[in-house]
């Protein structure tokens, strides 16, 4: 009868123990200060992190993404999406093209409706933003 309880109790635990975690905690708010950060020596690489930021197409695309959605909002309302990839070898950067691919029937963009962004893989740094003209 003891061990019935016992079992019963651990099943009951386990059992709260996934509801739980189901349910997810309300993200933290994050505190937002302004003003001159005071330990930021940039000039000193002790401790700071020496791979590759943006580690392949995936990555790419998610931070031109999330650019692209913050820049141009009215555009994201048209449908326009990350339609390319282009990995630039030579200069180790990442080109990310936009576009509202049912522009045309034949899926053609006209110039100056395709949004590009590049964003070098090493450390991340947008390099630059541009609509085709």
């Amino acid at each position: 009868m003891k061990r019935l309880i016992a079992v019963a109790f651990v099943i009951l635990l386990i059992m709260f123990s996934i509801m739980s975690c189901e349910k997810g905690e309300e993200p933290k708010e994050i505190e937002y200060e302004e003003g001159i950060y005071h330990d930021k020596n940039l000039d000193d690489n002790l401790g700071s992190y020496n791979g590759t930021v943006i580690a392949d197409k995936n990555v790419a695309v998610d931070v031109a993404t999330s650019i692209f959605n913050s820049l141009f909002k009215d555009k994201v309302d048209e449908g326009y999406a990350p339609q390319l990839v282009f990995y630039d070898k030579e200069e180790d950067l990442y080109v990310v093209s936009f576009w509202n691919g049912s522009c045309y029937d034949d899926g053609t963009v006209s110039l100056g409706e395709e949004c590009s962004i590049a964003i070098r893989a090493s450390d991340g740094k947008v390099l630059k933003i541009w609509f085709a003209e």
